[in-house]
C-alpha cells in the first residue's frame, strides 16, 4: 500500500526506486499468500478443493488489474487513478483478513479443541 502511495505522490526517479523496491519484496510475498490463506483457513484435509475453487477465482481478480489500468489510463491519463483504487482495495483486503475466522472451517484446529477440552 505504501508503495502504491508513493507512485501516487511522488512523481519523480526517487520515487520510482522505492516503489520498485517495495514490489519487488512484496512479489514474492503473493506467492506465498496465494497457498497460505486457504491452508491456514481449511487446514490440510480441504486444501485440495478449497484451491481448486480459489485459484480460478484469484486468477479472474488478478485479470481484472488489466481492466482497473485501462480504465485509469482513459479517465485520466495516468495510472495514478489505478494506484488509487488498489489502495483502496488493499484496505479493504486488510480489514477483510482481520476478521477472517481460521479455525472455524479448520479440520487440525477442531481436533486440537477436541483434545484440549476432553
Amino acid at each position: 500500500m505504501v508503495a502504491l502511495a508513493v507512485n501516487v505522490t511522488f512523481n519523480n526517479m526517487i520515487g520510482g526506486y522505492i516503489c520498485v523496491a517495495m514490489v519487488g519484496i512484496a512479489i514474492g510475498a503473493a506467492a506465498n499468500f496465494m497457498t497460505s490463506l486457504p491452508a491456514s483457513v481449511f487446514g490440510r484435509h480441504n486444501f485440495d478443493l478449497v484451491y481448486s475453487i480459489y485459484f480460478p477465482i484469484m486468477q479472474i481478480v488478478l485479470m481484472l488489474n488489466y481492466i482497473v489500468n485501462s480504465m485509469a489510463l482513459r479517465i485520466t491519463g495516468s495510472l495514478r487513478g489505478a494506484y488509487v483504487v488498489f489502495i483502496g482495495l488493499l484496505i479493504l483486503n486488510f480489514i477483510l483478513i482481520s476478521v477472517l475466522n481460521t479455525r472455524k472451517y479448520n479440520l487440525d484446529y477442531q481436533k486440537e479443541d477436541e483434545v484440549m477440552n476432553a
